[in-house]
């Protein structure tokens, strides 16, 4: 049922080659038949000698048509005009993203008694959405650029001169729709002006390309200490929930854009953690985070010039330059093993 792609991806950046998205782009292709399956997905790294398992997913490629809701995530910084949108394609998962999406639904159902939509955490109210319904009207898909676009045409528009005929639906648009929503499983609830449930839609939310220090909490504490001296970060807890719940609403008290949920200090400190620890690693040192030079890149970022120069001892020194403001870090590799030390 498998096919292995042989796939070659050619950069201009070499940060670009770092990227996992980039990675996994078309690895692997399945070819199934008609059923149900249960998918299970895991890779083995054999530089580690390590496997990592992904969610289980279900899928069914059966005959047999469901009448249930379908939705696309389109991206709402894009310009609208008549209802113009950029598709963006997750699976069937909202990403927990700095980006602003929102769903498009379509639906077989009346939607006309539709007063409020809410999200909702297990049983516990998140927020109310803001909404917008399109009666009786098509989609119409682009490509464009390596994007997707969308045009939505109703009866207000010019009649397609097709000679065949298109199945117009009404199409509720909900907006914002992952502002306010973390990593986890979240529902939908269409409610009419009595608060009655009108339709519920399961959802998840992902964090795509998470940076991977965040899985080892311990470690993310670990990190803060390079730019906080806060004891209460070292104490013992209890649970794992515990350190994580601190961990959050540390860098919840640091967030730039406190009104949404996704952090963007917080995404990029654990990627500079992410480069750092791979990219200075030496024979004596295998975490990288906790050399100099990994910890100079993670308080101030890439370096706009790096310069490598021997000494007249034949000991390298690295020199680090950073333009705004102005800073300059030396390093020194003593004993030849790739762990440049801070020159003071």
């Amino acid at each position: 049922f498998r096919k292995f792609d042989s796939h070659t991806i050619e950069l201009n950046n070499f940060e670009l080659t770092r990227s996992v998205k980039d990675f996994y782009t078309g690895f692997i292709e399945f070819f199934l038949p008609k059923d149900s399956f249960q998918i299970n997905i895991s890779f083995n790294d054999l530089t580690i000698n390590k496997r990592f398992y992904y969610d289980s997913k279900k899928i069914n490629l059966l005959d047999d048509k469901v009448d249930t809701n379908s939705w696309l995530l389109v991206n709402s910084n894009y310009k609208r005009n008549n209802y113009q949108f950029i598709v963006d394609i997750f699976g069937d998962a909202i990403p927990h993203s700095s980006n602003n999406y929102d769903l498009l639904l379509s639906s077989n159902n009346q939607i006309y008694d539709l007063q409020k939509i809410t999200i909702n955490d297990k049983d516990s109210l998140i927020s109310e959405l803001s909404f917008e319904i399109i009666k009786s009207a098509n989609l119409n898909f682009s490509s464009e650029k390596s994007q997707i676009k969308l045009d939505i045409k109703n009866q207000i528009h010019k009649q397609s001169e097709d000679k065949i005929p298109k199945i117009e639906k009404d199409y509720l648009i909900i907006k914002n729709i992952n502002q306010k929503l973390y990593e986890g499983d979240y529902s939908i609830k269409l409610l009419d002006s009595k608060d009655k449930l009108l339709n519920e839609i399961p959802i998840k939310v992902k964090w795509f390309y998470k940076p991977k220090s965040l899985e080892d909490i311990n470690f993310a504490l670990e990190m803060i200490e390079l730019i906080a001296v806060d004891e209460n970060l070292k104490s013992n807890f209890v649970s794992e929930i515990e350190k994580k719940k601190k961990l959050f609403n540390y860098w919840k008290s640091k967030d730039p854009t406190p009104l949404t949920s996704f952090n963007e200090l917080m995404n990029e400190f654990y990627s500079r953690v992410d480069y750092a620890v791979d990219e200075f690693m030496s024979i004596s040192q295998r975490n990288g985070a906790k050399t100099d030079r990994g910890k100079i890149y993670i308080m101030h970022g890439k370096p706009d010039k790096v310069e490598r120069v021997t000494n007249t001892d034949g000991k390298v020194i690295e020199q680090w330059f950073y333009y705004n403001p102005q800073r300059v870090f030396q390093f020194i590799d003593s004993r030849g093993d790739g762990n440049f030390k801070s020159m003071k």
